[in-house]
């Protein structure tokens, strides 16, 4: 097994595993809401968006999951029971996408 399908493999049994360091998360994306699917949560990243820098919750999530199809500034994320407006996706290319969030909705 190479280094990268080792990394691979550890994306969704470990790092992206609630018993391990993941949440719960839930995806509404276009008003439908999606199956709850793991996630590694920041409640303070610092972030540019917008050419402006702030610190902002964010999450990591497989780019596979409902993520992909997200395209809406009324798009939301609920973890911990709190609901987060998604601002960005940025995903990195190794099959999972940070998601940049904000309590309050984004105009």
């Amino acid at each position: 097994m190479t280094l990268k399908s080792q990394i691979q493999s550890d994306i969704n049994t470990v790092f992206l595993n609630a018993n391990e360091f993941a949440v719960s998360v839930v995806f509404t994306i276009g008003g439908v809401a999606h199956a709850a699917e793991n996630g590694i949560f920041d409640d303070a990243y610092l972030v540019t968006v917008n050419e402006r820098t702030d610190v902002m919750p964010m999450v990591t999530v497989n780019s596979s999951g409902a993520i992909a199809t997200s395209t809406s500034p009324n798009d939301t994320a609920v973890i911990n029971t709190i609901t987060y407006y998604i601002i960005e996706i940025q995903p990195d290319g190794t099959g999972i996408s940070k998601v940049i969030l904000s309590k309050v909705k984004q105009r």
